[in-house]
């Protein structure tokens, strides 16, 4: 009778050990996947704010902008932005992410002025995970120029 408890026991044991295994790494599975999406907020807000430094520092005499797609921004020189540019510069985001924009331009594009650092228009860009685990995060565009990551 004592061996029947015992197994019963060890079967619970190992039971309860089991479902904390599980929660535990799913809880550290969405932990790391929003560390990621962070990442590529930061970068995406970083990225924006040198371009939006870069044009009111005269830097080359230009304004810059920021070109969105959904899974791509490109860096560009100018008030327009030209695909096939060798100074533009492509990012790629992790391909889990996905990008959104409320841009109210057809071209999907973000410049600032050089004399205010205002941009041409507001916005707000999605990084969002393409499984959905993770709530998606935003970065907001105001036409002051000011630039806010939104968690």
């Amino acid at each position: 009778m004592n061996k029947g408890i015992s197994l019963i026991e060890t079967v619970f044991v190992v039971a309860i050990a089991g479902i904390l295994t599980a929660i535990v790494t799913g809880s550290f599975g969405t932990a790391q996947v929003r560390k990621e999406q962070d990442g590529i907020v930061e970068t995406i807000a970083a990225h924006l704010e040198k371009q939006k430094a870069d044009t009111q520092a005269g830097k080359g005499g230009s304004a810059y902008g920021v070109k969105f797609a959904s899974s791509t921004y490109v860096l560009y020189t100018g008030t327009t932005y030209s695909a096939g540019a060798s100074s533009n510069q492509t990012i790629t985001i992790d391909e889990d992410f996905s990008l959104t924009e409320t841009i109210a331009n057809a071209n999907n594009t973000i410049f600032f002025s050089k004399l205010t650092g205002g941009a041409n228009e507001t916005a707000t860009i999605t990084v969002s995970q393409i499984a959905g685990r993770v709530s998606p995060r935003y970065i907001t565009i105001e036409s002051s120029g000011n630039i806010s990551v939104i968690k």
